[in-house]
């Protein structure tokens, strides 16, 4: 049997696991759209929002959580007010404010927006989205075997990228894979956390890999010069989510495809200067925490006790860079969308289903 041949097996075998673990924590909820609850009357349910996460992706997200909301209670019953800020301390005066007014639910988006709430309630439920690493903002243990249950007042939908499809895509567009690059942002937890966790899939995958660090304010001659080192020792590069390093990305691609090496990203900001990304759709992320709002608003549901959601696989887009991949004289199945015009042309009903009045509602929120 090849070694790649080898290696695609261990990575079914990590995708197998994490697919499991995606079925586990499900919730089995149905849900019953507002408007035919008669026993509910006209009560109106206030949502404060708080962003910290900026960028159009953080907006999808957002605006996917307030249609779910809308979508299941209908724009009579639902009062959103929202709120952007910078630090973690201006997110926890925000949070203070929203529970003066009583809140029925906080709405987060990024992982200061989300720290701040914390800091500031323990009694108004908070819902999350744009956090690669829950355990992390919320200063828990960080470790492998979480259950995805928080013990706070707290629950969402993880921004963490599935990495065994992230490893099947490096593998996809890398004819013989070798050894796997990991640049990072060595200041950048979320970057240094998707680093280590890839590295121990390449490990069970029977995969080299070798990290390199890089600041977001690393200038072009720095980037280049980890690039020219990192190309001559691997035929792969990857870039974490949110890893911030795009203007490097652009540096260092050129060099990696001049060299016949792949150069695949967790986020479409860096995706734009790479060969290939795995494209986690926003507004879906969004859409799924909007309708744990009614576990949350209308079944009592306590968010300490349920799971934070993880990715799903069907709400991702693999996509590729014309011009690098022109350079490299590669060439991707219909299962690839090209990453300018999938964006330009970008629509969330094409990955999210949206709920209709009047119906039941069944599935994994």
């Amino acid at each position: 049997m090849s070694k790649r041949k080898k290696i695609i097996i261990a990575v079914i075998a990590i995708a197998a696991a994490a697919a499991v673990l995606a079925y586990v924590f499900r919730d089995r909820v149905n849900i019953t759209t507002y408007k035919d609850s008669k026993e509910e009357g006209s009560r109106v349910y206030t949502i404060g929002i708080i962003q910290s996460k900026s960028g159009t992706c953080a907006d999808q997200m957002v605006q996917g959580s307030m249609d779910a909301v809308t979508d299941i209670f209908g724009s009579t019953h639902i009062k959103f007010s929202e709120k952007r800020v910078k630090t973690r301390d201006e997110a926890k005066k925000a949070a203070k404010q929203m529970v003066k007014q009583n809140k029925d639910l906080i709405l987060t988006c990024g992982t200061r927006a989300l720290m701040g709430a914390e800091d500031a309630t323990s009694e108004t439920p908070i819902l999350s989205v744009g956090v690669v690493n829950f355990q992390r903002a919320l200063g828990m243990t960080v470790s492998d075997n979480w259950d995805y249950r928080t013990g706070r007042n707290v629950t969402g939908v993880s921004g963490e990228p599935s990495l065994p499809d992230t490893l099947s895509l490096l593998i996809e567009v890398t004819p013989d894979l070798k050894t796997v690059g990991l640049v990072r942002d060595p200041s950048e937890p979320d970057s240094v956390y998707q680093c280590n966790k890839m590295k121990a899939m390449l490990d069970e995958a029977g995969v080299a890999s070798k990290t390199y660090d890089l600041s977001r304010t690393s200038t072009d001659m720095e980037a280049a010069s980890l690039g020219e080192t990192a190309v001559s020792e691997c035929s792969a590069l990857y870039f974490p989510m949110y890893c911030g390093l795009s203007k490097q990305a652009a540096v260092i691609a050129p060099l990696a495809a001049e060299a016949g090496v792949s150069t695949v990203a967790g986020d479409a900001t860096v995706g734009k200067n790479v060969l290939a990304t795995l494209y986690t759709d926003p507004y879906n992320q969004g859409y799924r925490a909007g309708r744990m709002a009614y576990s949350i608003l209308v079944n009592n549901r306590k968010p300490s006790r349920m799971h934070v959601k993880i990715f799903v696989s069907s709400a991702s887009q693999k996509l590729y860079q014309k011009t690098i991949a022109a350079q490299m004289n590669r060439t991707y199945p219909k299962s690839f969308s090209e990453i300018g015009d999938y964006l330009d042309h970008y629509d969330p009903t094409l990955v999210t289903t949206r709920i209709d009045a009047g119906t039941t509602q069944q599935g994994n929120y």
